[in-house]
């Protein structure tokens, strides 16, 4: 579902963010990754997956600097 999808991208965003500094590159590669697991188990239209991205990169970046 919605929260689990928004759970998933930040716990990988905030793994990332911890083991390394990221560019943009790297960085979009990791939510792409994490996407493509998230659509595996769930459907969520092209509105939704925005939404919950950004949402999920606001409060990384909130959390965690580069």
């Amino acid at each position: 579902d919605a929260d689990s999808l928004t759970e998933l991208l930040v716990e990988a965003d905030s793994e990332a963010f911890s083991e390394t500094t990221l560019d943009a590159d790297s960085l979009t590669e990791l939510l792409v990754e994490a996407d493509s697991e998230a659509f595996s188990e769930t459907t969520l239209d092209a509105d939704s997956l925005t939404e919950l991205l950004v949402e999920a990169d606001s409060e990384a970046f909130s959390e965690v600097r580069p």
